[in-house]
This record gives C-alpha cells, structure tokens and sequence, in this order.
C-alpha cells in the first residue's frame, strides 16, 4: 500500500484499524499500538482463554471487510499471537515475547488466523536461532561447498542437465 499510495494512506488505514480494534475489543481489555503495523490487546478477568478466542475470531472477522483509502478498498488480514500470563514471576516483556512468537508461528501458518504459544514455539525459535549462526560460521569457515549433480534420462541413458547443490561440511554433523 506504501507503493502505491504512500505513507500517507498508510497512516489512515493504521488509524483505521485502530478505530475497529476499540470498537471490537472489550471495555475492560486494553489495547495498545506498540510500533509498526502491531496492537497488542491485554485480556484480564475470567475465562480468559475463551475470551481470548473470541476476540481473535472477533478481529478476523473485522479485517474481513475491506478498508476504503483514497477510493480503494484494501482487505487486509491478521496474523494473531496468544500468550496467556501462568506464571506469577513472569514479566511483562516475557509475555510480549512469547505473543510475537505465536505470531510469527501464525504468519507460518499462513496469515489471518491465530495460534497460542506454546513452549514448542520457544524450542524451536531457539533451534533456528541456533542453525542460523552456525550458518554464518559455516560461510566465514568456507564448510559450504559446490557440487554439481548429473540430470540423468534413463529411459535413454544420457545427461540431460546439472543441478548445482550447495552442500554443508558441518563439523559435527557431517
């Protein structure tokens, strides 16, 4: 929309946006733009992971009807990430994380659609975390070579073509 429109347009369908999420969520949640194209909505009282539910089905539904900017209506979609408070010693920036990384798993997931976190999502963030720098030393270390592959057509028993593969001469994975 950027692109096309600029940033000005932008503005407004952020300022849009804003205006649906008060409407949807309720009186007693807060909600809150923490940067970019971000809200954060604080539940609090009982039956909170219901409510939870409710409300993300609530703000997929609200971003299904189109948004008019400048004449054009844009429908845009929401990637939602869940994090409930468990633990008494867990601080508020613990339970931002974990909700970016529910998330970023329902970006995966493929957009406008919503997942809870769940220790799993923690595991495997770290283990990509992890791969990514070993990753990065592995192309300072040059353990990353090229390898051309035969395309072979064995109904007539000759190359056709070459695949190029990069392959990973990890130190301890081989």
């Amino acid at each position: 929309m950027h692109d096309t429109l600029g940033h000005n347009a932008g503005d407004i369908v952020l300022q849009m946006t804003a205006s649906r999420f008060a409407e949807t969520v309720g009186q007693s949640d807060t909600l809150s733009r923490i940067g970019g194209d971000e809200f954060v909505v604080v539940v609090k009282g009982d039956e909170v992971e219901q409510r939870a539910v409710t409300l993300a089905n609530d703000i997929s539904t609200m971003f299904a009807t189109p948004f008019d900017v400048c004449g054009s209506a844009f429908v845009l979609h929401a990637s939602i990430g869940t994090a409930l408070y468990s633990v008494s010693n867990e601080s508020e920036i613990d339970l931002l994380k974990k909700a970016d990384l529910a998330m970023y798993s329902a970006k995966d997931t493929g957009r406008n659609c919503y997942q809870f976190y769940s220790p799993q999502l923690s595991h495997r963030a770290d283990h990509l975390m992890k791969w990514k720098q070993q990753l990065r030393v592995a192309l300072t270390e040059e353990q990353l070579f090229l390898v051309y592959q035969p395309k072979i057509d064995l109904a007539r028993h000759c190359i056709t073509g070459f695949e190029a593969l990069v392959q990973w001469n990890h130190p301890q994975h081989g």
